[in-house]
C-alpha cells in the first residue's frame, strides 16, 4: 500500500529543501511527482539527482485543466509500481482545493495497488508571508487545505514575528498542526501526520487565470555584477527568478524571491548522477501576473545591464 503526501507553499517557501532533507531518510521504493511552473523543471533537476522514482510536469499548475488529466495519470503510474511512499511537490501558486476529487479519480483508475492519503505539507515563509496572504488567493487556499503546516525560514525573523504568522494561520485552519523550522528540517519519524477530512472546494488554477512565465536565454557568460544589478532591477515585477547560470567559469544555482538573490555553487555530479543537460543551463525562468508591464521591463532592464549576452523566450 503506497502513502502518498502533498507538499504545497508559494513560491520560495522552502518546499524543495524540506523535500529533498525528507527523501534522504524515506524509504527505498519512493516516487516524486514534482510540478513547477516553468517551462524548464529544476526543482525536478535538483530531485533527480537522488535518484528517486520520477515524473515531472510543467509550465502550469496540477489543478488546473491544462495538467490535472496528466496529474492523475502520474500519479496512477506512481501508485502501481508498489511504491512505499509518493511525495507531489506542487507549484508555488498551486491551489490544491480539490485534491479529494483528484484522489478518487486516481483510486478509479487504478487496474493494481492502492493508496492512503498520508496528508497535505504546507509550507510558509515567516519572513514574507504577511506580504503575500492577502495579494494572493493560493496562499490562503494551501493553508486551509493543510493538515501540517511548517512556518519555514524562522532563522529570518523573531520569535514574535513567528508568533504573528502562526496566529493568522491557526484562524484559517485551527485544525492544523503547525511547526516552526530552519531549513524545513522536522523530526518526520515521530511527527504522527493526521489526515483529518477537509472538504473539497473548487480550485482557482483555471487556465485563464494563469500565470505567465517567461524564459531569459544567456548567449554567453555575464558578468557576476551585472547580473546581480539585473536581478535586483527585476525583482519588484516577478513573483519568482530561478536556475542555472555560468557565472565566474562555473554553473551557479540562482534563486530569487522579491528582494532575496540567492546564488550558489551548483554541482555539476553526484555519485553516479549525471550533469544538467547543456539546454538546462543558461535559462532564467521568470513568473509574473503583470503581463506586458513585466515583460517590457525585463527586456528594457536585460537590455541595460546585460546587452548582447540574452535572448527572451515568450
Amino acid at each position: 500500500m503506497t502513502t502518498i503526501y502533498l507538499i504545497t507553499g508559494f513560491l520560495g517557501a522552502g518546499k524543495t529543501t524540506f523535500l529533498k532533507e525528507r527523501l534522504l531518510h524515506a524509504p527505498a521504493r519512493t516516487g516524486v511527482l514534482v510540478n513547477d511552473f516553468g517551462k524548464v523543471n529544476f526543482d525536478g533537476l535538483q530531485i533527480k539527482r537522488q535518484g528517486m522514482d520520477l515524473i515531472e510536469l510543467s509550465n502550469g499548475s496540477i489543478f488546473c485543466s491544462c495538467l490535472k488529466d496528466n496529474f492523475i495519470e502520474g500519479l496512477v503510474e506512481l501508485v502501481e509500481r508498489s511504491l512505499d511512499e509518493v511525495y507531489i511537490e506542487s507549484s508555488g501558486l498551486a491551489d490544491p482545493s480539490d485534491m479529494g476529487k483528484i484522489l478518487a479519480s486516481v483510486r478509479l483508475r487504478l487496474t493494481q495497488g492502492g493508496f492512503v492519503f498520508g496528508g497535505t505539507v504546507c509550507l510558509v515563509d515567516a519572513l514574507f508571508f504577511p506580504k503575500v496572504l492577502p495579494k494572493m488567493v493560493s496562499v490562503e487556499r494551501q493553508l486551509r487545505h493543510s493538515h501540517l503546516v511548517l512556518v519555514n525560514k524562522c532563522d529570518l525573523v523573531t520569535p514574535e514575528q513567528a508568533a504573528d504568522v502562526e496566529k493568522i494561520i491557526t484562524e484559517l485552519n485551527p485544525q492544523a498542526r503547525i511547526v516552526r523550522t530552519t531549513y524545513g528540517q522536522i523530526d518526520w519519524d515521530n511527527l504522527k501526520l493526521d489526515a483529518f477530512a477537509i472538504a473539497d472546494e473548487e480550485t482557482t488554477n483555471k487556465i485563464e487565470t494563469r500565470n505567465k512565465n517567461l524564459v531569459l536565454q544567456l548567449i554567453d557568460e555575464p558578468d557576476e555584477a551585472d547580473f546581480r544589478a539585473f536581478l535586483n532591477a527585476i525583482g519588484s515585477h516577478f513573483f519568482r527568478v530561478k536556475g542555472l547560470i555560468c557565472l565566474g567559469g562555473q554553473v551557479q544555482k540562482v534563486d530569487q524571491v522579491n528582494n532575496q538573490i540567492q546564488i550558489a555553487p551548483y554541482p555539476l555530479e553526484t555519485g553516479d548522477n549525471s550533469p544538467p543537460a547543456l539546454q538546462e543551463i543558461n535559462r532564467l525562468v521568470c513568473l509574473t501576473s503583470q503581463g506586458l508591464e513585466s515583460i517590457s521591463h525585463l527586456a528594457r532592464m536585460a537590455d541595460r545591464y546585460l546587452p548582447g549576452h540574452f535572448k527572451l523566450e515568450m
